[in-house]
């Protein structure tokens, strides 16, 4: 359809004299638009509607275009109006209605929907059967899940990527008594801290300021938690440079994914050695890095080896315990060369030694999804 829009006003163009004006007025059009998506749309809508509303006047603009250009030259194209005006309107009101009018799957219940700068928020809530029967309360970002928990239970246990029985939940789990000053990076639902014991300290770092207060008012990980637990809002990355001192961390966990969405600047060659500066000596690097498109495995490795440290994978495959919530779900581990690999390894976690996709390590100069992208295809 843009496409198809850039053609016309190709088509369109003026002579040379009338240049200016026609520059000016695609700025300003321009300009207007990145307004009104970026500032207007999220403070009216709660869906992307813009979206359907730009599809469908697209396809209008496109019709009368063509009419008025074919009037102008003085030439008889009304078999090609036609044939445009039907492609761009059943075009048009097909996206409009997929867009306008998502599916809502059986038996879920939406309870908060909430859009900001950030994306479309939603907390919907389903009857489920087995040990865990009565309401499970979901939260989502765009389309991806970021937590849950059964309603009415005053200490929730995390579910989905967050489970006991994931590779990440079972470290947390049954680690041993030390206390532990722990960083997260992503906040979702607050499921992680269901894990902090009473003498740990948990940070998470959260970019979406309106996140907490979600989490907050729909689920009880933050409110129940024991021990010391806050959330600070702002860029991870900086946030951390900024207020974590060097040597302090005893775990580091990067979980902002969201909706195949690719925290570039959080996967970098520095960024990594940003967190393993923040890190203790036997400090322990976890990253989520679950995908539906991508996977980032060889990334990490590249970036691992770059970096001279060991990268351990932990991935769970798709099931179902007990009747709850169990997701598929990719954690990833980082050690340095002289840490111990043994208890990783009795709880499942695999050493990754090499990878079949050759990528280069990304920088905060160079990082291209185009390699792991094609990777994907050739799977399929």
């Amino acid at each position: 359809m843009t496409l198809a829009g850039h053609r016309e006003l190709y088509r369109a163009r003026p002579s040379e004299s009338g240049l200016t004006g026609f520059y000016l007025i695609l700025s300003v059009g321009g300009a207007a638009g990145g307004v009104f998506v970026t500032l207007v749309a999220p403070a009216i809508f709660t869906q992307l509607h813009e979206y359907a509303l730009s599809i469908a006047l697209l396809s209008v603009f496109l019709v009368i275009g063509r009419i008025a250009w074919a009037k102008i030259h003085e030439r008889d194209s009304l078999k090609q109006v036609v044939a445009l005006a039907t492609v761009t309107c059943i075009l048009g009101l097909s996206v409009s209605w997929m867009t306008a009018f998502p599916e809502k799957p059986d038996g879920k219940k939406v309870v908060f929907t909430y859009r900001n700068y950030y994306g479309i928020h939603r907390v919907f809530e389903q009857t489920i059967g087995g040990v865990n029967k009565g309401t499970l309360r979901n939260y989502a970002h765009g389309t991806t899940i970021h937590g849950a928990q059964v309603v009415g239970d005053k200490w929730p246990k995390p579910l989905t990527y967050y489970h006991p029985e994931n590779k990440l939940g079972q470290f947390l789990f049954q680690r041993g008594p030390k206390a532990s000053n722990i960083a997260v990076v992503g906040l979702g639902a607050g499921s992680l801290a269901s894990y902090n014991r009473v003498n740990d300290k948990m940070t998470f770092y959260e970019l979406d300021p309106d996140n907490e207060k979600i989490a907050r008012d729909y689920f009880d990980f933050l409110g129940n938690a024991k021990g010391e637990v806050s959330v600070v809002a702002g860029d991870a990355r900086l946030t951390i440079h900024r207020d974590v001192p060097d040597r302090s961390l005893d775990i580091l966990i990067v979980d902002a994914f969201s909706s195949d969405v690719v925290p570039v600047h959080l996967l970098t060659v520095e960024a990594l050695s940003l967190y393993r500066s923040k890190l203790k000596k036997d400090g322990l690097l976890f990253f989520h890095v679950t995908n539906r498109i991508y996977d980032f495995k060889p990334v990490l490795f590249h970036t691992a080896k770059e970096l001279k440290i060991h990268l351990m994978d932990g991935q769970i495959g798709p099931k179902k315990v007990s009747g709850e919530f169990l997701f598929p779900a990719k954690w990833m581990l980082f050690l340095n060369e002289d840490q111990a690999r043994k208890p990783f390894r009795d709880l499942g976690w695999v050493s990754v030694e090499q990878v079949d996709v050759e990528v280069d390590p990304w920088t905060d100069d160079y990082a291209s999804v185009l390699v792991l992208l094609w990777n994907y295809w050739k799977q399929k």
